[in-house]
């Protein structure tokens, strides 16, 4: 079913990232008793300042948004002067007309999420847009969300949305309120709690800065690495020192686990590590 939560870093000159996060977990049946952790649900393109994410079903949106993100990043979708807005135009009009040709019978609720940067540096501009079809009502949506001015959530959605807002309130109540890393570190802290049994893998993570296209974040835990949900059994030593690694508590680390040089020790408030 997934859990995903979209938010913004903000530093004293504006709005400097958005950031989504899901867990990895694709389930059969109501209570999830058959999974797989392994399901790809994030994606960032190479060659423009896009981000993809989506909730509920997985075969579907997983699979419209490796095609969407392959035809942008080999120059078949974006113009290079697109807009936002645009862009989002484009992607929703695909998205349709490919759901047109699914098989009426295997259709399921969904949303897809899609962060975006107008402009570099100091004069950058965050966008997120989402579209949605709805079973029920077969019935599409389409929404543009506002972004915060302080380091905060934007989005949190998916079956896991209770248990992570609920850690949520409690990274706020402490001196880590209002990070990046609080938000991020309360939504490991409710994939691992294991409150909802729809949810769980590794974190996947995705980002937007003021510069540059879309980043996939790589994720540490215990020494093991995951980029996109899979975890990294060999990799070469040039390819760690490429990819930006991340912790639970949204430290940046290297291909062991270790903070490397110059990066900030973020403090753990009590009980909740």
């Amino acid at each position: 079913m997934t859990t995903f939560v979209a938010w913004v870093g903000v530093d004293s000159r504006g709005t400097a990232s958005i950031n989504f996060a899901t867990d990895s977990r694709i389930s059969w049946g109501p209570s999830g008793e058959t999974h797989w952790d392994m399901a790809r649900k994030t994606f960032s393109s190479n060659s423009s300042p896009d981000i993809f994410g989506y909730v509920n079903d997985v075969i579907f949106p997983s699979m419209v948004l490796g095609q969407i993100v392959n035809a942008i990043d080999n120059g078949g979708l974006f113009g290079v002067n697109d807009s936002c807005e645009t862009r989002f135009i484009k992607v929703a009009e695909h998205i349709k007309n490919s759901h047109e040709l699914y098989p009426p019978g295997f259709r399921e609720s969904f949303c897809i999420f899609h962060g975006a940067r107008e402009g570099a540096g100091l004069q950058a501009e965050f966008k997120l847009n989402t579209i949605a079809w709805n079973k029920k009502q077969s019935t599409w949506s389409v929404d543009s969300l506002s972004i915060p001015i302080v380091s905060s959530a934007i989005k949190i959605d998916g079956s896991g949305a209770r248990v992570v807002g609920k850690w949520s309130e409690r990274w706020k109540a402490t001196s880590q309120g209002g990070t990046s890393r609080a938000v991020f570190s309360s939504f490991c802290n409710a994939i691992y709690s294991g409150e909802d049994k729809l949810s769980s893998g590794a974190p996947q993570l995705v980002s937007l800065y003021r510069k540059g296209f879309g980043k996939t974040i790589g994720f540490i835990e215990n020494r093991k690495k995951f980029i996109s949900g899979i975890e990294i059994l060999n990799s070469s030593e040039t390819s760690d020192e490429e990819i930006e690694w991340r912790n639970r508590y949204f430290e940046r680390c290297d291909a062991l686990g270790d903070l490397i040089n110059g990066a900030q020790k973020h403090h753990v408030p009590k009980g909740l590590s």
